[in-house]
């Protein structure tokens, strides 16, 4: 039950970053489009391990609030399993910025078997380092662009994604775990809720971790080829199955928020 617990956790353990020097930030424009998604929207998620239904997952985007006088989203992720004599409740929050698009703030609540653990990391990207809050006095070294996890999630839906590309990021806001990898293997009939029929776009992420999206998971997404980019289907391999969170309902959102052109495209080769 412990292995399900890793599984489920997108990248839960902590890890020191390593000494590199920050490179510059790309400006931050006057005028942005938009994104294909707004607050409000949410989708939630049946957990599978199998053929048995272990828990439910959702992401979505809670709010749009300040954070040292920037605008920023509050995005989430959370997921919740049980299986047999094993409950996990796992939640993780960003707050990334809304016209660079960067993260400033992730926190990652816990809770395994009722022991209660909390990882929160305030991001300063234009000084180049990060901070843990129980560790407050020690400073890490982050990257120009950083991103955590839960912020990977809705900047992916932002990308023209190209079938036969392979894409490569050095943006994860802990430098050890870069790069963040991503190949666009194929487009492909998907199945929305309601039976929804739509073409999508088959990826393969890869962080450098032990979660969801580690290199050793092999995971797979769906994602809708269209202007909503909505991901309905994530995969994972494990040594004790296949973990997959299926799409269950969509709640759509208010008007589309501003976007960043700041960052540029991806690089990438077919």
């Amino acid at each position: 039950m412990k292995r399900l617990a890793i599984a489920l956790l997108l990248a839960a353990a902590p890890a020191t970053a390593q000494d590199q020097a920050p490179t510059a930030a790309a400006p931050v424009p006057d005028s942005v489009p938009t994104y294909p998604f707004a607050v409000g929207e949410r989708f939630d998620y049946q957990v599978k391990l199998g053929i048995f239904s272990v828990g439910r997952a959702r992401l979505q985007v809670i709010q749009q609030d300040t954070m040292g006088g920037r605008d920023v989203f509050m995005l989430r992720m959370s997921i919740n399993g049980r299986a047999l004599f094993f409950t996990l409740d796992d939640t993780l929050t960003s707050w990334t910025g809304v016209r660079d698009f960067r993260s400033y703030r992730f926190m990652q609540t816990n809770n395994e078997d009722g022991r209660y653990r909390k990882w929160d990391y305030y991001i300063h990207p234009d000084s180049g380092y990060y901070r843990k809050f129980s560790r407050m006095d020690t400073t890490y070294t982050t990257v120009a662009d950083p991103l955590d996890d839960v912020a990977f999630f809705y900047w992916v839906r932002t990308l023209p994604l190209v079938v036969g590309q392979s894409y490569t990021w050095d943006r994860y806001f802990k430098p050890d775990r870069n790069p963040v990898r991503v190949r666009v293997l194929k487009r492909q009939n998907c199945e929305l809720p309601n039976d929804e029929k739509r073409k999508c776009l088959l990826i393969q992420p890869s962080i450098r971790s032990n979660g969801l999206l580690g290199e050793a998971a092999d995971a797979r997404i769906l994602i809708t080829d269209d202007v909503d980019r909505i991901p309905v289907e994530v995969r994972s391999n494990f040594s004790f199955g296949t973990l997959v969170l299926k799409l269950r309902r969509v709640t759509r959102g208010g008007a589309p928020a501003p976007a960043p052109a700041a960052v540029p495209p991806p690089t990438g080769a077919p």
